[in-house]
């Protein structure tokens, strides 16, 4: 059982994270809807998703059952899980709560350029997030706010970077369902296609490998976790 300040640090966490998730896929389903309508598809549009409403992108109970479920196991399991890596795996397994946006490649005017856009619009829009936060933090500590202001909104623009980065990384996986093999899908040539169908229907067994098997998983996250930094380190210097 962890000590009380530890359950209120927990939860403090949750909060944060609510607020960043809703953030997170909004403006992920704003931007791919977006760069379908710029390549000649508004089907997202017609249907609403070329909006910031995160109603529009998120199932909202979703959300809040994922960050309970983390929330107890967290609290329970804390000292053998890692707070990050029990998020990221929460998140994963719990993907049904971000509303898919409908493409249409066939409405694209460049089909092979508008769905690797449209593909990658989750890393696209990550990065995108992340370097706005960014510039939110540079503001914030520009304007010298009250100490209990600066750091509510630290907490948040600081998760909303490191999140969005480590899940922009992590949407470059080449492996369907992530992003990266969705991309390859409308760039490799016909004769490799079936690479990725064996990838995609040995998928689920792929992540249980990647998220869970020890040796695997423990390299999995820390290469994850060194590509974010460098990304991140490239970012604030661009913008700091």
């Amino acid at each position: 059982m962890l000590p009380h300040n530890t359950y209120l640090s927990l939860l403090n966490d949750v909060f944060i994270l609510f607020f960043v998730f809703l953030t997170l896929f909004t403006f992920k389903g704003f931007i791919q809807a977006l760069l379908a309508k710029l390549m000649g598809d508004d089907t997202g549009r017609e249907s609403g998703f070329l909006s910031l409403n995160p109603l529009a992108h998120i199932d909202i109970f979703g959300l809040v059952t994922v960050l309970a479920v983390y929330f107890m196991i967290a609290g329970l399991f804390s000292e053998s899980i890692p707070r990050g890596m029990l998020f990221i795996i929460l998140v994963a397994f719990g993907a049904h709560m971000i509303k898919p946006v409908p493409v249409e490649d066939g409405n694209f005017k460049h089909h092979t350029l508008g769905g690797v856009l449209t593909a990658l619009a989750g890393p696209i829009a990550n990065f995108m997030l992340a370097m706005l936060a960014i510039l939110g933090l540079k503001l914030l500590i520009s304007i010298h706010p009250a100490q209990s202001i600066f750091l509510s909104i630290f907490g948040v623009l600081h998760s909303i970077i490191n999140i969005s980065i480590i899940f922009g990384v992590i949407d470059l996986i080449p492996i369907p369902p992530f992003d990266g093999g969705k991309a390859l899908r409308y760039i490799l040539p016909g004769s490799m296609q079936s690479g990725l169908d064996w990838l995609e229907e040995y998928a689920f067994i792929i992540l249980i490998v990647l998220f869970f098997a020890p040796v695997v998983s423990d390299g999995f996250f820390s290469l994850i976790t060194s590509i974010s930094q460098i990304i991140k380190q490239l970012m604030l210097g661009l913008l700091i």
